[in-house]
């Protein structure tokens, strides 16, 4: 029997011997079919953390931070409302560990593109706003390419998330460092009061609080893909408990370099303060942080379509959604239906809306699926008490996050 072709697609069924004999076989989770099909345990720890840190920091960092001001009212506010959604998405996402579900996220994706479309668009048009048929344009070309690498294959999905994620890290550490320049100036007027004018309003605070959970959307990550994660009851766990609270150290330190260098009044009054800080502080190299922000988007959607589209493969191939979902291409083991079917609604979202409302869709949409996620846990925590978990969480930890 002749081997079949690269663009060939299979499923769960047994395959022929020379597939067997190629290298692309997979012990199924029993432990009984040695000749079942399944996508190969590609990730390390490192490129696990990568994954969890490259989809976290994507556009909420470089534009959340007006939100969060302008809800909070003061400095030392924003910086524990910062820390506190840095524990909340360590807490969740110790939770999905051991849960191993997820929710759909072609909405995030869809908002990540075109954040990155807008950023990509604008420098063009910088007295006024681009044509938004420009920006979905660009959206859609991106998101296409994005679709492309994760198609063609694990490995160079894998290494552009590395990269993106080491190019975002270094922008951080931009505006951290150039923050300490200043401080280091004597320059500290912004921060000598940081509790002044705080609100108390809990509705304000609450929409802060909100702000800032987007900045750190992502944090479910690589519950995704635990089958294409190396040794994931040791891995998982420990790639969470680097990323994020990483993560969260680059933020505060990211919002002092914001705070050190602009005053309260000069973030609200900016769309986008990672391009506004690059004006003041880089001069003639101010591009620099537009370009940080599209390589930053452009990671964190390609971070989201690889996992995503593992769920819609896992919800085919467990019959939840239709079968072609289920299937992977025969040569790169990549879950090509899946993916350009994520691709396919993204592309439909960004067609008759703009940022700000598909930001407060995915917002409204995810935390509350997030919720009734984690309530679940309790619910298996009761029906299958006997179920084997590889990682458990303490149910003071799940209740907290609920």
């Amino acid at each position: 029997m002749e081997p079949e072709t690269e663009t060939a697609l299979i499923d769960r069924q047994r395959v022929p011997e020379p597939v067997a004999k190629a290298g692309h076989v997979i012990t199924d989770r029993s432990g009984t079919d040695d000749d079942v099909v399944r996508m190969q345990g590609n990730l390390g720890i490192v490129s696990g953390i990568a994954l969890i840190v490259g989809t976290i920091i994507g556009s909420g960092i470089f534009i959340s931070l007006k939100g969060m001001l302008e809800g909070c009212g003061s400095i030392g506010l924003t910086l524990i409302i910062w820390v506190a959604c840095g524990a909340l998405s360590t807490m969740g996402a110790l939770v999905y560990a051991e849960l191993g579900s997820a929710i759909p996220k072609p909405t995030m994706f869809a908002v990540l593109s075109m954040a990155l479309g807008t950023y990509t668009v604008k420098p063009f048009f910088p007295t006024c706003d681009p044509p938004p048929v420009l920006v979905k344009l660009v959206t859609a070309v991106a998101m296409c390419l994005i679709a492309f690498l994760n198609c063609l294959s694990v490995k160079v999905a894998t290494r552009v998330q590395v990269v993106c994620t080491v190019t975002k890290l270094l922008a951080l550490v931009i505006i951290a460092l150039g923050g300490l320049v200043v401080l280091g100036r004597g320059d500290t007027e912004n921060l000598q009061e940081p509790f002044a004018e705080t609100s108390t309003s809990a509705a304000s605070v609450a929409i802060a609080f909100y702000n800032g959970l987007w900045a750190f959307d992502g944090w479910n990550s690589l519950n995704f893909v635990t089958e294409e994660l190396k040794n994931p009851s040791r891995n998982l766990p420990l790639a969470i408990m680097v990323g994020i609270p990483l993560t969260t150290v680059c933020y505060v330190l990211a919002n002092v370099g914001y705070f050190a260098v602009m005053s309260k009044g000069e973030i609200i009054a900016s769309h986008a303060v990672a391009v506004r800080w690059g004006d003041l502080m880089l001069g003639p190299m101010s591009w620099l942080m537009p370009v940080f922000v599209i390589v930053s988007t452009f990671g964190a959607a390609n971070g989201v379509l690889f996992v995503s589209g593992r769920l819609s493969y896992a919800a085919g191939r467990e019959g939840h959604f239709p079968k072609v979902l289920g299937y992977l291409n025969m040569k790169k083991l990549t879950p090509v239906p899946a993916i350009l079917f994520t691709l396919s609604i993204a592309i439909c979202l960004i067609i008759p809306s703009d940022l700000g409302i598909l930001i407060d869709i995915f917002i409204f949409s995810s935390w509350l699926f997030y919720g009734l996620t984690t309530l679940s846990l309790l619910v298996l925590r009761y029906t299958q008490p006997h179920l084997k978990r590889p990682y458990k969480v303490r149910n003071l930890l799940i209740c907290g996050v609920i």
